[in-house]
C-alpha cells in the first residue's frame, strides 16, 4: 500500500517509466500477491479471510465501496480548483459544498427506506449512477465562472445524493452475505475497503495539481544563433506577475495540447521574459552590437504586417510564454528587439525596463502630460511603474489606491503626492474633495470591478480611463455610466518598441527612484521557494530579481 501511494502521488515528478517508478510497482504487486497467497495458506486467524470474497454480493459491495470512496478525491481536486483557479475565497469554496454534507446524512435514511421498499441491489446502482453524474459535470471547467459555479454546486449535491444512498444498502449487503461468526471480520474488511478508498482518493488529487507547480531546473540546450540573431548571457532577470500565475494556477499563456503557431513550441518552456545581460555571441549579419555589449531585450515579437501602435494586438508572440524566455544562462534574440544599456545604468535596475515599458505605455495612452492629476488604482508592481512613469510624463499630482499599507508606502516613495487606503475611505469621495470636476486621467491596475467603477466615476468628462490589469473574472457593466460621465475608456497591453526604448531614459532620470520596487535578490536555485511563494504570501515584495549572471 505504501509503495502504491508513493507512486500515485510520485510518479509524475518521477517518470511512470522510470526505474524507481517500475520498481514500485514491483513492489506493490509481489506484495500483494505473497499477502493474498500467505493469508490463503494460513489455517488459523488469518488477518483477512478469503474465503469471504467467494460470495460475490460481498465482493461487490466491498470493491464498489472502495472505488466510491476513491473517486471522493474528486471533492478535494473540486475545492481546490475553485479556489485557485477560478478565484474563489476558503469561504466560498465551502459553501459550494456544504450541499454534498446535506445530501449525504439525508440520502442515508432515505436509502435505507429505499431498500426495504425494493431491495439493495437497484439503490446501490442508482447511487453510482447519481455519483458519477456528480464527478463528470464538475469536470466541465471550461465553463463560465458563473455556470461553472452552478455546476459544481450541483454536482456536490449529486455527488452526496449517490454516497447516501449507496452507503445503506452496501453496508446491509456485506454484512448479511457474510457467514454469523464472520459478522465482525467481514464488516471490518468493509470498512478497511472504505478508509483505504479514502487514502487513494487523497493521494490521487495531490497527482492532479502536482503539475501546476511543476517549476524545474535543469539542463536545456542553448538555442542555435542564426545570422541576424544576438546570443545574451542573462545577468538578471525580474518576476512578472504573469510567472507567478503561470506557476500557481497555469497554463494559462503557455501552449501545452499543441504549439504556438508563431514559434512552432509548446510547454515546458523556460519562464522569465523581464531581463538584462551582456552579448556573447552575434551573427554574422549583425552590425549594431558585438561582444560584451550590456544590452536589454524586447521579449514581443510582432508579425509586423501592422502599424507599431496595434501590431501587438494582432499575431505576436512572447519569450517565456510561446518560446524559451530568461530564467537561463542565455537568450538568443533577434538584433532588432535587443536595445543597448548606458554604462552609467546597472544591469540588475536595466532588468526593469520590460515591467516599466507596460507602465509607460499605458500611460502614455492616457495622454498624461504636463501638470496633469493622475489616479492609480492598484498599487502592486506594475501599479508601482505607472507611478513612475506618470512622474516622468510630468503629472504633478498623482493619488494611488489600494489596500495595502505597505504597498501604499512604496507608492509615496516612488513619486505619488497623495496615498488612500481604501478600507478607510472610498476614493471617489477622496478624489472629488481635492478635484471637484475628478481627475484629468485614471489607470486602473487592480483588476476588480470595484477599482474599475471608481476610476470611471473619479475622471473628468473627456478625461482618460485606462485598463491595465488583467481581469480574470467577469463583473456587470452598463454603458450608460461611459455616456454620462464622458470619460474616455481605452485599454493598453504591453508596449510598442520605442516605449520599450524610451524606458531606459526614465531610468536614467535622476528624478526617478524605483529603488523601493527592487525589494529582493534571489539565485536561480530559489526561484519557487523564494520567488513565487514569497511573492504569493508577503504583499510586502514588489519587483523580485533573479540574478544569473549578475553583473557584468
Amino acid at each position: 500500500m505504501v509503495a502504491i501511494n508513493v507512486l500515485v502521488t510520485q510518479g509524475e515528478d518521477l517518470g511512470w517509466t522510470s526505474l524507481i517508478s517500475l520498481g514500485l510497482a514491483a513492489i506493490a504487486i509481489i506484495g500483494i500477491i505473497v499477502f493474498v497467497r500467505y493469508e490463503i495458506k494460513r489455517k488459523t486467524s488469518p488477518l483477512i479471510d478469503f474465503k469471504l470474497f467467494k460470495n460475490k454480493p460481498y465482493t461487490g459491495a466491498t470493491i464498489s465501496n472502495f472505488l466510491l470512496n476513491a473517486v471522493a478525491g474528486t471533492l478535494i481536486v473540486a475545492n481546490t480548483y475553485v479556489q485557485v483557479g477560478r478565484g474563489f475565497t476558503s469561504f466560498q469554496a465551502g459553501m459550494l459544498s456544504i450541499g454534498y454534507l446535506v445530501a449525504v446524512l439525508a440520502m442515508i435514511r432515505v436509502g435505507e427506506k429505499i431498500m426495504q421498499r425494493v431491495g439493495a441491489r437497484n439503490p446501490m446502482i442508482w447511487g453510482t449512477i447519481i455519483t458519477l453524474i456528480g464527478v463528470s459535470i464538475m469536470a466541465l471547467t471550461f465553463l463560465p465562472d458563473f455556470l461553472y459555479t452552478i455546476v459544481v454546486f450541483v454536482g456536490f449535491i449529486l455527488f452526496g445524493l449517490g454516497l447516501g444512498m449507496y452507503a445503506t444498502p452496501s453496508t446491509d449487503t456485506a454484512v448479511a452475505a457474510a457467514p454469523d461468526h464472520k459478522v465482525g471480520e467481514a464488516s471490518g474488511i468493509y470498512k478497511m475497503a472504505s478508509s483505504l478508498g479514502n487514502a487513494f482518493g487523497v493521494a490521487i488529487s495531490a497527482a492532479v495539481f502536482y503539475g501546476n507547480k511543476d517549476v524545474r531546473i535543469e539542463e536545456r540546450d542553448v538555442k542555435p544563433v542564426n545570422d541576424n540573431d544576438v546570443k545574451v548571457r542573462v545577468s538578471w532577470s525580474g518576476i512578472c506577475g504573469t510567472d507567478l500565475h503561470e506557476y500557481e494556477i497555469g497554463p494559462l499563456l503557455v501552449q501545452v495540447d499543441k504549439p504556438h503557431p508563431m514559434t512552432g513550441e509548446q510547454a515546458p518552456l523556460v519562464l522569465g521574459h523581464e531581463f538584462s545581460g551582456v552579448v556573447e555571441e552575434v551573427g554574422k549579419n549583425v552590425t549594431k552590437f558585438k561582444k560584451g555589449d550590456r544590452v536589454v531585450v524586447n521579449p514581443v515579437v510582432t508579425s509586423g504586417k501592422h502599424a507599431p501602435e496595434v501590431d501587438r494586438y494582432y499575431e505576436f508572440y512572447s519569450a517565456g510564454l510561446h518560446t524559451d524566455g530568461s530564467f537561463a544562462e542565455y537568450f538568443v534574440a533577434n538584433e532588432d528587439n535587443v536595445v543597448p544599456v548606458p554604462d552609467n545604468l546597472p544591469l540588475d535596475k536595466a532588468a526593469l525596463v520590460e515591467p516599466l515599458s507596460v507602465a509607460a505605455q499605458a500611460v502614455k495612452e492616457a495622454e498624461v502630460k504636463e501638470g496633469d492629476s493622475v489616479a492609480v488604482f492598484g498599487a502592486g508592481p506594475i501599479g508601482l511603474f505607472v507611478i513612475v512613469a506618470a512622474k516622468a510624463a510630468g503629472a504633478k499630482d498623482i493619488l494611488a489606491f489600494d489596500l495595502s499599507d505597505e504597498r501604499l508606502e512604496k507608492a509615496k516613495q516612488v513619486g505619488a503626492t497623495e496615498v488612500l487606503n481604501t478600507k478607510d475611505k472610498d476614493a471617489v469621495a477622496f478624489i472629488k474633495e481635492r478635484f471637484p470636476e475628478g481627475v484629468d486621467a485614471s489607470l486602473e491596475v487592480a483588476g476588480v470591478k470595484p477599482t474599475f467603477d471608481s476610476a470611471i466615476n473619479s475622471t473628468k468628462p473627456k478625461g482618460n480611463v485606462v485598463v491595465v490589469a488583467i481581469h480574470a473574472r467577469n463583473f456587470e457593466f452598463n454603458p450608460i455610466v461611459l455616456m454620462t460621465s464622458g470619460v474616455k475608456l481605452s485599454s493598453s497591453m504591453g508596449y510598442e518598441h520605442e516605449t520599450f526604448k524610451k524606458s531606459i531614459d526614465i531610468l536614467l532620470d535622476e528624478n526617478v527612484n524605483v529603488e523601493p520596487i527592487m525589494t529582493k535578490k534571489i539565485q536561480l536555485d530559489d526561484l519557487v521557494e523564494e520567488g513565487f511563494h514569497s511573492l504569493s504570501g508577503d504583499l510586502s515584495q514588489a519587483k523580485i530579481l533573479v540574478e544569473i549572471g549578475g553583473e557584468k
